[in-house]
């Protein structure tokens, strides 16, 4: 026989003859994958299931040797900064679609006994959302992508297993009923078929073998590397990868490129990733070598290699590269789970949380350390306590008060109030240090307006801002609003905050939101980033940060923006104005219908056995029951308001951009 053993950890799909002879894996990086089948031009697809906190489930077209980014090791939850779900992750392959919970089978359906449009489609069965599911498919580049169309739809006791097509076309799927595993013997087999025989026509089988086929099987034949440079850089992840493999069958022109590094960073993820294929003797050399790359992206994909081998001959290098001043949270995580599995530690995240946790309180941690140490660790780690923070505020480092001071941003203790207050009102301090108190502050909502309405009548320009900002739909009284229209009347940067508060209109005549060119033209101007991140993390204006994280501070219900400045600004400013332009099946909102006739709109962040948590477009959780779902379709708008800079200031938008261009 035949054995496969490697680092492929977790789900993984294999290919073997019919006599069980010739094994080997296709294709790895899966948590579950249920089904798998072939359509008659030979693709191969499957559904995977979720991770514990990572929905959707997936529909995936699956490519010999594809990475799929799950790995057991790096945690259930699917969050872990080396596991990827969406091919977030360098070397590994996007989903086509999101699917329903707990989807067990696929089958690409070819008969006649559906009508003509059914031809090519992908059915799927969904055992948690109680319907088969049918997924058109169209030509996206060198794969596909996918859209969910209604087929069956049944009640709480229906969930759907298996599923086979019969030879005269009609489907046959199994039906497990109840929620639980036992063998309760109430399962049945269901048909389903038109009412009316179909009339006899001449079906047209769908052309779906994507247009780069015949340029994917030519990079099988590329033997130079000027040849494979343009299909390295290739914007289609497809492509890449099989440019990669491609790379690593060429031993001597990959040795050849390693002696001259391109400048390009992308050919150098190309060369890294092909080595990690071709399992070279030097392993701990060459992981070595690349960690000291100077793009972010090659070093974070060496320390994945580093903690993928346990290449122990590596600790010494992860460990000076740890103290690093100014590494991205993301790097310094990785670098974190390198250590511990060349230490044979868990890598789950309450030992990383111990681990980073430890280098915050560790007497001889440089300011810089514990910088990055304490947007590693959760602000509801137990030990992080506000007596810990507020002698790390005793610091002389002013990059360290001031993370101290975002960490107590989130904090659950009620007690960071006190402690904000107190450092927004210390005259001796940084502005820009009382500035994020303020911000702090205006979470506490209706309770901070008497202290934020001291701080919008007195005082320094920057400070009065960022306390109306604060004050925005809160109620205040008559006398209120008249000492606070008093106070800032005569200053200019303080009419539009100050008109906000008034309930007075103060965004002025705007482009379309169409109209990026005018949108441009209307955002030059003096800028300021540190302005900016408040704008983004304030709770009652942009609010970015209930969807969105950078540095370790938000939410990840949305992607991580730590580097979205490497972005150009054309497509920041579109993605702001029109967010529901693209996107990703990874972030589709779904608009559910409850059988008591309301309807919602929300983004799917976690499932647990028939309950279901959604985030609305104002990154407000609620929670469905499946049985209570009379029916859910994706929807064609992202759950990002469309009318987000309605909100903002000019100056404010002005602000956000330029800390969104900062984070590179």
């Amino acid at each position: 026989g035949t054995s496969v053993s490697d680092e492929g950890e977790g789900g993984n799909i294999f290919w073997c003859t019919a006599d069980g002879q010739k094994l080997r894996r296709v294709a790895t990086g899966f948590w579950n994958p249920f089904g798998v089948c072939l359509d008659r031009s030979g693709n191969v697809f499957a559904v995977d299931n979720d991770p514990d906190a990572m929905p959707p489930c997936r529909l995936l077209h699956v490519v010999e040797g594809g990475d799929y980014g799950y790995q057991f090791r790096y945690g259930r939850s699917g969050k872990h900064p080396f596991q990827s779900w969406n091919g977030q992750l360098a070397g590994t392959l996007p989903m086509m679609a999101g699917t329903g919970e707990g989807p067990c089978e696929v089958l690409s359906y070819h008969g006649e006994g559906l009508p003509e449009e059914y031809q090519g489609n992908l059915l799927v069965t969904s055992w948690a959302d109680h319907r088969v599911e049918r997924y058109r498919l169209a030509r996206q580049g060198a794969s596909f992508r996918a859209e969910r169309l209604p087929f069956i739809q049944g009640g709480r006791d229906f969930r759907p297993v298996g599923l086979a097509a019969a030879p005269d076309g009609s489907i046959y799927f199994s039906d497990w009923v109840l929620a639980n595993y036992e063998l309760h013997g109430k399962g049945a087999v269901w048909r389903a078929r038109p009412r009316q025989a179909l009339p006899k026509a001449t079906r047209t089988e769908p052309n779906l073998t994507p247009n780069s086929q015949e340029f994917l099987r030519k990079i099988e034949k590329l033997s130079t590397w000027a040849d494979l440079v343009p299909v390295l850089q290739s914007e289609d992840p497809f492509v890449r990868h099989k440019a990669v493999r491609r790379l690593a069958q060429l031993p001597e022109v990959l040795q050849a490129q390693q002696r001259a590094l391109p400048a390009d960073p992308r050919l150098r993820l190309g060369i890294l990733l092909a080595q990690r294929q071709g399992e070279p003797s030097n392993t701990a050399e060459l992981a070595q070598s690349w960690l000291k790359d100077v793009d972010p992206e090659v070093r974070f994909l060496a320390a994945k290699w580093i903690a993928d081998r346990q290449l122990r001959e590596c600790k010494p290098a992860v460990l000076k590269m740890l103290d690093e001043p100014s590494l991205s949270v993301r790097l310094y995580q990785g670098l974190g789970a390198a250590l511990a599995r060349v230490s044979d530690q868990d890598v789950g995240e309450a030992r990383m949380s111990e681990f980073y946790f430890k280098r915050i309180t560790d007497a001889d941690s440089s300011p810089e350390v514990r910088i990055a140490a304490l947007r590693a660790v959760p602000a509801n780690h137990k030990p992080m306590t506000l007596d810990l923070l507020e002698k790390l505020l005793h610091s002389p480092n002013g990059g360290l008060r001031r993370e101290v001071i975002r960490v107590l941003q989130e904090h659950p203790d009620p007690g960071r109030f006190k402690t904000l207050g107190a450092i927004a009102a210390a005259a001796d301090l940084d502005l820009e240090l009382r500035a994020e108190a303020l911000l702090g502050l205006a979470s506490r909502g209706q309770e901070a307006a008497g202290s934020l309405l001291g701080f919008a009548v007195r005082g320094p320009a920057v400070l009065r801002v960022e306390a109306l900002r604060g004050l925005a739909g809160l109620s205040l009284t008559p006398a209120q609003l008249a000492e606070l229209s008093e106070a800032n009347r005569s200053l200019e940067q303080l009419k539009e905050p100050l008109a906000r508060v008034l309930g007075q209109s103060f965004v002025g005549e705007r482009p379309l939101a169409t109209d990026t060119a005018g949108w441009l033209k209307l955002l030059e101007g003096p800028a300021d980033a540190d302005a900016g991140r408040r704008v983004f993390f304030h709770p009652r204006l942009a609010g970015c940060s209930k969807c969105h994280r950078v540095d370790g501070r938000g939410n990840d219900v949305g992607p991580d923006l730590s580097a979205i400045g490497r972005t150009e600004r054309r497509h920041l400013v579109e993605s702001v104005l029109q967010p529901s332009s693209s996107v990703a099946p990874h972030y589709t909102a779904w608009r559910v219908a409850t059988s008591d006739g309301q309807v919602r709109t929300g983004l799917l962040v976690r499932t647990y056995l028939d309950e279901y948590t959604y985030i609305d477009d104002k990154g407000e959780p609620f929670t469905l029951r499946t049985v209570d779902i009379a029916e859910s379709q994706p929807a064609r708008q992202s759950i990002m308001p469309e009318r987000l800079v309605d909100g903002l200031t000019l100056q404010e938008l002005r602000d956000l951009f330029a800390y969104l261009e900062s984070r590179k």
